[in-house]
């Protein structure tokens, strides 16, 4: 999802952009060498290095570029509807205590799990999705031993990963297995119920008392 605010024509210098009085980043306009000037400020959501982050809804918001107390140029109203009000039709999903990534945009993020060097060859990798059905959250692994391994999330015991040979597979020693650990909500038959945050959160997964993988996720 992008969200950017687009000026030209005006002074050289930083403007403030305000969403419903609230100032959400600044905008830098530069001159060409033509002497022509512009700037822009874009937002994007998940998180994208290069560009801030859209952790609020312009829809039906007050959009303001603003110069010191000066509004330059305004939109009282950005088109689209607001998807975060008070009618429980627009929040369809409740993900449950202790968790505050129920509402907002569709998202798929996938974030693979740095290998801390016990298994050099094994990987991992953790699947969060966001859509009108509910959130997910998924965490698997691969090229490791037979065993179980738990998996943490912000420091807390979340569930408890099982790894096999695959079918058709012949276990040659060469930690071969692999497994994954599933949440949802609402909670789907099979799954674990996910009601933790996952945004910004320390991902480990753990052989006993050692750490295999470890890593955060990123914020959305």
């Amino acid at each position: 999802v992008i969200f950017e605010v687009d000026v030209e024509d005006i002074p050289v210098g930083q403007y403030s952009v305000r969403v419903d009085t609230i100032e959400r980043g600044t905008l830098q306009v530069t001159a060409d060498s033509d002497g022509d000037t512009d700037g822009e400020l874009e937002f994007r959501y998940p998180a994208t290095p290069g560009y801030a982050l859209l952790d609020f809804d312009p829809r039906g918001a007050l959009i303001e570029v603003v110069e010191g107390n000066t509004t330059l140029f305004s939109i009282d109203t950005f088109p689209g509807t607001a998807q975060n009000g008070d009618d429980d039709d627009d929040n369809p999903v409740d993900p449950g205590p202790g968790s505050d990534e129920g509402n907002g945009p569709e998202l798929e993020l996938v974030y693979d799990i740095p290998n801390r060097g016990v298994y050099a060859q094994a990987d991992a990798n953790a699947y969060f999705s966001r859509d009108e059905d509910g959130i997910e959250f998924e965490v698997e692994i691969e090229d490791v031993p037979v065993g179980t391994f738990t998996l943490k999330v912000g420091g807390q015991t979340r569930g408890t990963i099982t790894t096999r040979i695959p079918s058709g597979e012949d276990n040659d020693g060469d930690f071969s297995a692999e497994g994954e650990i599933d949440f949802s909500n609402p909670q789907r038959s099979g799954e674990s119920l996910l009601d933790f945050p996952v945004s910004g959160q320390l991902i480990e997964i753990l052989e006993g008392e050692t750490v295999i993988f470890s890593g955060t996720f990123p914020e959305f």
